[in-house]
């Protein structure tokens, strides 16, 4: 048997030609064979390099290439740098919202309330604070803090709240 160190990894090109993709193996000549969609050709590829070396299909691994005309390369990349970044927009919302609806909570504002004002549900409010853990044990603020900002926060309102003499 042969350990992950020892296994070969053969390399195939899957080139797009009508309505199939066309599969090399360059490292074994004369081994080609083709498939109708692309996650079908690694299956194919395996099979046809097994047997071509007589050896079983789960003896190598298999690294597909895919080569592609470059209008639909860039187009390609585009998305997938397009989807990286919506991803890392997402990470920067969820934080932000994370942050807000503690800041929030800290301050002595419902669940409701939070959901109201940032277009959330209030289940969702409910969501964000049990991920951070704020619904049990103030998410990471003691509760002598927590009262300390609620009580500072109470203290600059009824300050300005008060009529001038």
């Amino acid at each position: 048997m042969t350990t992950a160190a020892e296994t070969k990894t053969y390399t195939v090109k899957a080139v797009r030609f009508g309505g199939w993709w066309a599969i090399d193996v360059p490292e074994i000549k004369g081994v080609h064979t083709q498939a109708r969609k692309l996650d079908n050709v690694e299956a194919m590829a395996r099979d046809a390099i097994a047997v071509a070396l007589d050896i079983a299909p789960d003896a190598f691994d298999v690294a597909v290439s895919t080569e592609l005309d470059e209008a639909t390369l860039r187009l390609v990349e585009d998305a997938q740098r397009t989807r990286e970044e919506a991803a890392r927009a997402q990470a920067r919302a969820a934080a932000a919202l994370a942050v807000s609806v503690e800041h929030m909570r800290v301050r002595g504002l419902t669940v409701r309330d939070t959901g109201r004002l940032l277009g959330l549900s209030h289940q969702r409010v409910a969501q964000v604070l049990t991920s951070r853990g704020s619904m049990k044990n103030a998410g990471g603020v003691s509760r002598k803090a927590s009262k300390t900002v609620k009580d500072s926060t109470h203290a600059s309102i009824d300050k300005r709240a008060r009529p001038k003499r």
